[in-house]
């Protein structure tokens, strides 16, 4: 029995560090060099058309797309990343999330989400909260305010 129960606070504890390595926390408060090193990493994901990977960066909105009124709502706007050449899509989900008020063109953005390739330079989504508790969720920075 004693065993047993090791065992099982060893799993837990092992899904635990895994599941903190994968999804960053929302409280860590990203240094502006880790968020670079995430935009270098999303460059790196793009070369080798990478998909559903958790991803964090900073980057300048570049263009402010219409809402996706289909199915579920989503606030879309390109991000030119900083430190890279690359642009992204952000498709941030507002039918469970907040939307990012006030965005305009040369606003600063920093993320969390899920990054997707496609050739364009892909895109980051879940930067929202999740209501059904499968992961942590992402979330969005503009100005010090969080939007998730």
């Amino acid at each position: 029995m004693r065993k047993l129960r090791w065992l099982i606070v060893c799993l837990g504890a092992l899904l635990l560090v895994t599941a903190c390595k994968e999804i960053p926390a929302e409280n860590k408060g990203e240094s502006l060099q880790a968020l670079l090193d995430g935009n270098q990493k999303i460059e790196q994901l793009y070369q080798a058309h990478t998909s559903d990977v958790w991803v964090t960066g900073v980057g300048e909105v570049t263009r402010i797309l219409p809402d996706d009124n289909e199915g579920l709502k989503h606030q879309k706007f390109i991000l030119r990343l900083s430190n890279q050449d690359l642009t992204i899509q952000i498709a941030h989900d507002i039918s469970i999330g907040q939307r990012v008020d006030g965005l305009k063109v040369g606003d600063e953005i920093k993320f969390v989400g899920e990054y997707y390739y496609n050739k364009q330079g892909g895109g980051v989504h879940w930067t929202h909260h999740d209501n059904s508790g499968k992961t942590k969720g992402g979330y969005l920075i503009k100005d010090g305010k969080m939007y998730k």
